[in-house]
Formats: structure tokens, C-alpha cells, sequence
């Protein structure tokens, strides 16, 4: 088994390894005639083709989540303090897992929509998602228990047709991961939020400082690394034919 060079392997991550050793192929063996300067001058072009999806869809996925994040924290101050009382106990307990999951959705949407496209199953089947658990996060009697139990229908019933059966395959444990990396990174940091306020200026720190808001953009930071690692990785693993962006999952 031959040893990629370096230049293959990055061109790999976005083209995949097949595609990646055709093309670093082809301008190795037109260097040879052109020289390296072309070499490095089409190998930049190759890689800025292939690759500006990635940090698009990035930006893209933290501008959605501040978008987002904003509505939300304006609804719950706004929401009626008859609902919010009587569904105080569903905040308690399931309000932790319902956010980590929602926000994974948030960032984690938009992100597949740029690097994949709106015609991709498991942009479809997201954004689905992203609808009813934005819904049940609202906290709205009687509508937010219908979107969440539909989205559990809507996960169980992909499972169960053979032609979103992959798609679920690949988007449910990302979802998961990405939802588990957000919580433990929140936690982390924000028990070391907690420490760097008991021993600094408490008062000062809860109204002035930066430090929960940093927390919380890490937080979704790391939490887009895993959707876009594990995305990139199960898409291989369980839809091998799928095109680099785009197209209907088959």
C-alpha cells in the first residue's frame, strides 16, 4: 500500500480518497512539464473548488444559531407567565436534553444545507427536525408535546422505510453526538465560569462580563465540529455513492 503524501491527504478531506489520488495524479504528472509553480498555483485552486463549502457552511451555521439563539431568548421572556409556571416541571427535567439536541439541530442544519445542498435526504429529514424540536422548545401547551412526539414518530418511521432507513442511520447519531458535545462542553465551561465568579468580583462578572456568552459560543463551536467530523465520516462509512454536495441520497 503506497503512502499518500501530504498534499493527497488534504485534498482527500474534501474530495474524498478515490477523487483526491485522481486528481493530485493528474497535476503531478503535468508538473513534470509545467513546473511547480503551476504545480502549487492549480493545487490552491483545486482545494479552494473543493473545500469553500466547509467554512461557508460554518459561518452560515453560527450566524443561524445567533439568529436563532436571539428570537428564542426574546420569546422566553415575552411567553405568557401562565405557561411558563405550568410547564415548569417539563423545564426541570427534560428542558436540559431538549436544548442540547435543539441547538445541535440549529447550527447543525444550516451547515449540512450549505455543504450538501437542499436536495440531499439528510438536509431533508433535518430540517424536519429542526421544525418540530424549534416547536416543542417554545414550550407552548399541548403544541410543543405534539411536535415532540412527533419528531420521536417521525425518527422511528425513517428507521422503518428502507429508502430513509441510512439517512437515519447517518443523521441520528450525529444529532446525538453533536447534542452530547454541546452538553458536556456547556457543563465544562461553565463550572469553570462558576469558579472564575466565586473568585472575582461576582456582581460584576453576572452583568458585565463576557464570560457566559464565550461559553456558550464554545460550547456551539465544538458542537459544530462534531456534526461536520462525524457527517463527513458516517457519510462515507454508510452512503459510499453519495455526491460531495448535493443530489438525493439514494
Amino acid at each position: 500500500m503506497r503512502k499518500r503524501p501530504f498534499a493527497e491527504t488534504v485534498l482527500a478531506i474534501f474530495a474524498g480518497r478515490e477523487r483526491a489520488t485522481a486528481i493530485y495524479g493528474d497535476l503531478a504528472e503535468m508538473a513534470a512539464t509545467r513546473g511547480w509553480v503551476w504545480f502549487v498555483g492549480e493545487y490552491l485552486r483545486a482545494l479552494v473548488r473543493l473545500g469553500w463549502r466547509t467554512p461557508v457552511a460554518f459561518a452560515c451555521s453560527f450566524a443561524a444559531f445567533q439568529l436563532l439563539a436571539s428570537g428564542m431568548e426574546f420569546w422566553l421572556r415575552h411567553m405568557p407567565g401562565a405557561w411558563r409556571d405550568h410547564l415548569m416541571p417539563l423545564l426541570i427535567s427534560a428542558g436540559p436534553g431538549l436544548t442540547a439536541v435543539t441547538v445541535t439541530l440549529w447550527v447543525g442544519v444550516p451547515y449540512l444545507i450549505v455543504r450538501f445542498g437542499v436536495r440531499d435526504r439528510i438536509v431533508q429529514l433535518a430540517s424536519a427536525l429542526l421544525v418540530l424540536n424549534t416547536a416543542a422548545f417554545l414550550y407552548v401547551p399541548w403544541l410543543s408535546f405534539a411536535c415532540a412526539v412527533t419528531a420521536v414518530v417521525l425518527v422511528v418511521v425513517s428507521f422503518y422505510f428502507r429508502t430513509w432507513r441510512k439517512t437515519a442511520l447517518v443523521l441520528v447519531p450525529i444529532v446525538m453526538a453533536g447534542a452530547a458535545a454541546f452538553a458536556c462542553a456547556l457543563a465544562a465551561i461553565a463550572l469553570a465560569t462558576q469558579y472564575t465568579m466565586q473568585h472575582l468580583h461576582p456582581g460584576r462578572l453576572i452583568y458585565y462580563s463576557p464570560v457566559p456568552r464565550i461559553a456558550m459560543n464554545g460550547a456551539v463551536l465544538i458542537a459544530m465540529l462534531t456534526i461536520s467530523w462525524g457527517c463527513s465520516l458516517l457519510r462515507r462509512w454508510i452512503l459510499p455513492t453519495t455526491p460531495a454536495h448535493g443530489g438525493a441520497n439514494a
